[in-house]
């Protein structure tokens, strides 16, 4: 059977009119006569329908037609003619062409019903309790499904200045089905597979000053726009958080969004690292830039000891020296440093004085010193803040000479290590 081309149509004399008068039609619940209907409102949205003229406006009556599409909705309540396809229990049933089912309330209003695919999705969709919470300072992705009219649940409680970050959202969702706007969860209009055309607000949803179809986060009975990231405002103490899309309630919903969330722990977590240099060596290295890295061993039942008669500097000076530093694998707070050693203090011509040095930024800055003495369990200690510390350094003295003789005696033992401090663990 041969088919007859779409002839072109006449163009109107306004090309965009104002949209000021509403029509209701009654249809049949016949999913072949919603297919032709909408069918043929689809070719009135195509400038190539339109006579062609030298100001194109074709254009303009085919984006007429869009917007004319865009405000179909559902009569609410419907009228008696599109009470239900299906009756039973005198409640009458609407399935649509996505096999959607709702059911019509005495005051004609209808609430929809989750078929076995739509549960069994809808708990795919949402992580359970054994998904698992951020650690403190630290994220977690969550696999996220959102079907129209339903809600996901935040899978860990939230706090003030925790972070939700909804990413690689997919589908499209409308709150009038089958027949209706459809809508990307970035607020524009779903059209022909492409997110297109302007975005619409509506009197009546969620969140009326925000496009309808997009994704909010809704904490405490407040919604916040989740295209972007949220962080959670300050006074929110262990609150459950969900996420819901923008429709008036009491819609004909219809179709789902999918991507994940990402949730970061605001909480600052706190950390501790103790050493035994006797047993292990740390992860100190002696090798300092410019200097020997030869001034410093590591023995096992011991610890980081000095070579005697180093020629750290390159020069005329002798040395009995450790020079060690630890490097992080993360910039961290560190608040607290401890390090336990031994020292024979010979010729310290050149002046010594054991220091504690931070890293950050690539510089060393000395932050806690004593004066070279002999002696056995002895301790440097700093305590305070130090944000983005990349690491520390420690220098003690045996001996500090300034000619090319060997010093005959001094020698220092570095034994243990203890630091502790909050935010991201150094390893």
């Amino acid at each position: 059977m041969s088919k007859t081309p779409f002839p072109e149509l006449p163009l109107p004399a306004d090309p965009s009119p104002p949209l000021t008068v509403c029509v209701q039609l009654t249809m049949p619940a016949d999913a072949e006569y919603w297919e032709e209907f909408y069918g043929q409102l689809l070719w009135l949205t195509h400038w190539f329908a339109y006579e062609r003229d030298d100001a194109h406006a074709g254009l303009q009556v085919a984006a007429t037609w869009r917007r004319i599409i865009d405000t179909i909705r559902f009569c609410s309540p419907p009228p008696p003619s599109l009470a239900g396809l299906l009756e039973d229990f005198d409640m009458p049933l609407r399935v649509d062409c996505n096999c959607n089912v709702f059911v019509t309330c005495c005051d004609g209003t209808e609430k929809q019903i989750l078929t076995a695919d739509q549960v069994q999705a809808l708990l795919q969709g949402q992580p359970g309790g054994g998904s698992g919470s951020p650690t403190p300072g630290g994220c977690k992705t969550y696999p996220f499904v959102l079907t129209a009219g339903g809600a996901y649940f935040v899978p860990p409680i939230v706090n003030a200045g925790d972070t939700l970050t909804l990413n690689n959202l997919d589908g499209a969702t409308t709150d009038v089905s089958p027949i209706g706007r459809w809508n990307c969860p970035t607020g524009l209009q779903f059209f022909a597979s492409t997110c297109t055309g302007d975005l619409f607000f509506l009197t009546g949803s969620l969140a009326p000053a925000l496009p309808v179809g997009i994704p909010l986060y809704n904490i405490g009975g407040v919604y916040y726009d989740a295209r972007v990231p949220l962080t959670v405002p300050g006074g929110i103490v262990n609150q459950v958080a969900g996420i819901v899309m923008n429709y008036p309630t009491g819609g004909s919903y219809a179709g789902s969004i999918t991507g994940e969330l990402a949730v970061c722990n605001n909480a600052v977590a706190a950390w501790e690292l103790s050493q035994n240099l006797a047993t292990v060596d740390g992860g100190w290295t002696p090798t300092i830039a410019t200097l020997s890295g030869t001034q410093t061993i590591w023995s096992a039942g011991a610890g980081w000891q000095s070579v005697a008669c180093n020629n750290m500097l390159g020069g005329t000076g002798r040395y009995n020296i450790v020079f060690v530093k630890l490097v992080f694998d993360h910039p961290t707070t560190l608040e607290h440093v401890d390090i336990l050693y031994n020292s024979v203090v010979g010729d310290l011509a050149d002046g010594g004085g054991d220091k504690l040095y931070k890293i950050v930024g690539g510089l060393f800055t000395a932050i806690s010193s004593v004066a070279s003495a002999s002696g056995t369990g002895k301790t440097l200690v700093f305590d305070g803040s130090i944000p983005s510390c990349e690491g520390i350094v420690a220098v003690l003295y045996g001996s500090d000479h300034n000619d090319s003789t060997c010093p005959p005696t001094g020698s220092a033992l570095l034994r243990a290590a203890n630091l502790h401090g909050s935010g991201v663990a150094p390893f």
